[in-house]
């Protein structure tokens, strides 16, 4: 299999896929769980979407100074608290966004 250039696979990796993670994150933040959900869905819904975020922030960390090539070995995580608290706050705002718009839909 060919190489793919390192333009397109930054392309894929901080265009696309952040892209499709942020849909399907206001997807679940705007639609789920209902209104008239019990209260203890409604904490497992929280608790799975600030799950979520981390993710995302584990992601994103996970992507500086990355070779690209294929490997099982274990991602080793620096942790720039610039870095996490940034992702932390830029998470809930999406999240306060997205609930603004529930609140208004």
């Amino acid at each position: 299999m060919p190489d793919i250039s390192p333009e397109v696979m930054k392309t894929i990796e901080w265009g696309i896929v952040p892209l499709i993670l942020v849909g399907i994150l206001a997807h679940f933040l705007i639609n789920i769980p209902d209104k008239n959900a019990p209260d203890a869905i409604k904490r497992s819904s929280f608790s799975g979407k600030f799950a979520g975020f981390i993710i995302f922030a584990l992601f994103v960390l996970s992507q500086r100074n990355r070779e690209l090539l294929f490997s099982f070995d274990m991602p080793v995580y620096e942790f720039d608290f610039l870095l996490i608290g940034g992702s932390i706050v830029g998470g809930c705002i999406f999240a306060w966004i997205f609930k603004l718009i529930k609140t208004k839909k």
